[in-house]
């Protein structure tokens, strides 16, 4: 698996380029929203959004069939 941080107020783009990602931090971060795009990362077990300015997620999340950590 890789692991990816980011320190910005939305997802960098590229990361469309890495669908098979396992692990995403995204913690202390300034996202308030998640891309419609999130739902593609098939693979990912480990979502860490804590500390962001999120307040919804969206329905696509349903999509991520092996998340198994959502922080």
């Amino acid at each position: 698996g890789t692991t990816t941080y980011v320190q910005e107020d939305r997802l960098p783009k590229e990361l469309v380029n890495s669908p098979n990602l396992t692990y995403i931090n995204l913690q202390g971060n300034k996202i308030s929203l998640l891309p419609d795009y999130i739902s593609e990362f098939k693979d990912l077990e480990y979502l860490d959004l804590s500390n962001n300015k999120i307040k919804e997620l969206s329905d696509n999340m349903v999509n991520l069939d092996n998340l198994r950590i959502l922080d």
